[in-house]
Formats: structure tokens, sequence, C-alpha cells
């Protein structure tokens, strides 16, 4: 629990960081090879991971402990690290509990869960505007203020390289802040005026760099830490209900993140504006998730906003 948000904040990072790989690969295989590399690449690297996955990948504790034969599996993992380690009595009976029972989407509308729950997801909509936005025409955008393709592929690889860092050192702080909604709605306020600077300086080459780096610093690493958030926020019995369905409805956003861009592309709106277009979901999401307050703080009085449980 001590670094929780740390480490589902480390495993997501894997999206910026690979994002970031994939721009490299693109512009050294793009000359020499072609544009068709970059998809065979991208299509044999997840084939070569998948049998190390299904080999390695743990399954969670509470999920192993309803398992049949009871413990089977759970020995099996746990015999590696501490062979005679044996499942706490009081964690094997609320497991037991908790099996029969169906979990729904509805748990997450319970017990005072239906406005943070619709914070977040607003939180979760409006944030990945941003996010894929930029992901899915930051090269293009950069192209238009006279930059290179390989130029405008290494940015953009720096924009996704800068968002690994941010959320490594927003996760960091994170778990060791007691009101987690505050620091994400500085972050995403943060992202805003990153947007906004980016905008200003995206035909400078002396400040580009510079406002990309910040960018992703806050974009990327503000939506991962975001994402390790929701997954703390929930009970344990509706974590992964709560995490999918914030996700689901983000989904939504990062649809129309890259159509608004088209839009405002086919338009002809010049590109120092569509920066400052873009800064607009960054603030809102700010101005949601300060809202959220957990169920347990609001009895007790508490405005940390979330409560990290075992």
């Amino acid at each position: 629990p001590r670094l929780r948000t740390l480490m589902v904040t480390l495993a997501a990072c894997g999206f910026s960081f690979g994002g970031a790989a994939g721009g490299f690969v693109a512009a050294g295989f793009i000359d020499s090879f072609g544009w068709q590399a970059v998809f065979l690449a991208g299509g044999v690297t997840p084939l070569l991971l998948f049998p190390f996955l299904a080999w390695f990948l743990p399954e969670s504790l509470p999920r192993l402990l309803r398992d049949a034969p009871p413990y089977a599996r759970l020995r099996k993992v746990t015999a590696r690290m501490l062979p005679d380690w044996q499942p706490p009595a009081a964690s094997v009976e609320q497991n037991e509990q908790e099996q029969g029972s169906k979990l729904t989407v509805l748990e997450l509308f319970r017990n005072g869960y239906a406005r943070p729950t619709l914070l977040i997801w607003a939180t979760f909509f409006v944030s990945l505007i941003l996010l894929y936005f930029m992901i899915s025409w930051l090269p293009t955008l950069l192209l238009e203020s006279g930059l290179k393709l390989n130029e405008a592929n290494l940015v953009t690889s720096m924009f996704l390289f800068a968002g690994t860092i941010g959320a490594i050192c927003m996760a960091w702080f994170a778990d060791r802040l007691k009101s987690k909604v505050r620091l994400l709605s500085c972050v995403l306020a943060a992202a805003a005026l990153c947007t906004i600077l980016l905008g200003l300086n995206h035909d400078n080459p002396r400040y580009l760099v510079a406002s990309v780096f910040a960018a992703g610093f806050c974009i990327i690493g503000g939506q991962l830490t975001l994402n390790a958030f929701a997954s703390n926020f929930y009970p344990a019995q509706v974590r992964a209900t709560g995490t999918g369905w914030a996700l689901g409805v983000g989904r939504f956003g990062s649809i129309l993140g890259p159509l608004f861009g088209s839009m405002l592309l086919a338009m002809h709106v010049p590109v120092q504006q569509i920066f400052f277009f873009c800064a607009i979901p960054a603030v809102i999401a700010a101005l949601f998730i300060i809202q959220v307050r957990s169920p347990v703080d609001a009895t007790s009085g508490d405005p940390s906003g979330v409560v990290v449980k075992p």
C-alpha cells in the first residue's frame, strides 16, 4: 500500500515508453526500409513478448485465494519466494464471502460512490481528448511548423519519453501526499499552461523542444497517475470494475480528440490557435478531479480525496 500508486504507474509507463521507442524506430526505419518496416516491427514485437507474459505474469492475490482447489495456484506462486507462507485466515474468509457476489457497474453508484464515479469518468473523458489529440496530431502540427519528418518523429518521441519521467515523479510524490486530487488538479492545470506555451513557441526551435518536453511531462504523466488514482480509489472488490469503466468512458474522449484535430486542420485554423483550443480539456479536467471525495473521507470530514486501502 505504501508504494501502490508508484507501482501501478510504473506498469502503465510501458505505454509512453513504448510510444517513445516507436518514434525512434520510425525515424530510423523509414529512410532505410520504408514505412512498411514500422508496421512490421510493431507487429513482431508483441508476438515475441506473448510467451513471456503467458509464462511469468501472475494472477492477483484475491483471485488466487478464490481458486479451487483452495490455495493450489497461490502456493505454487508463493513457494518460489516464501515456501512456508500461508494465506491469512481473515483474507480467506473475506474472499470466500465475496466469491458468490455479482460485481457489476451498479456497485460504483452505491454507498456514496455515485458522485465521485461520475466526476472520475468526466475527468478521464476530457483528459484523454487532449492526450490522444497530441499523440495523433503532434507530428503533423510540427511538420506544419517547419520541422522535417525525422525531426517531427524525434520530437514526438521526446513528448512520450517526458511522459514516462513525469508519471514516475508524480506517482512518487502521490504516495507521499495525503491529498492526491490536489496534486492531479495542479498537474492538469499545468498541462493546460504547457499546451499554451507549446502553441506560442511552435515555430521557435529554441523553445520548442523544452515546451514539448514540459507538455509531455504533465499531459502523459498526469494521465498515468490518474489511472493509478482510479485503481486505488475504489474498494478491492470493485477496483477492476471502477478502473475499467473509467478507462472505457475515457476512450470516447480518445476518439473525439483526433476527430477534433482533423476538423481544426481541415478548417485551416492556425497552429497556435489549435494548441490554445487543446488547453481547454485540461482545464476542465482539473476542475472535475479537484471535486472528487471518497465516501469514507466525507463521513470522517477528511478532505484528502482518497483513502489507500490495503
